[in-house]
């Protein structure tokens, strides 16, 4: 049962690694400064995405 649990923990959008250099990871950023809600394309769009939120 514990390797169910681990599948079920996802991190936190601003705990996700990303390349803030790449395109996915801008065009995210300028989503979500223009308050787009959040579609998780690729894990570079949805951090860029997260960290416009703050």
């Amino acid at each position: 049962m514990g390797e169910i649990d681990k599948i079920n923990e996802l991190p936190e959008p601003d705990e996700l690694p990303a390349k803030e250099d790449s395109a996915e990871y801008e065009a995210g950023f300028q989503a979500g400064k223009a308050g787009e809600p959040s579609d998780g394309k690729t894990v570079d769009w949805h951090r860029g995405w997260a960290d416009a939120q703050e």
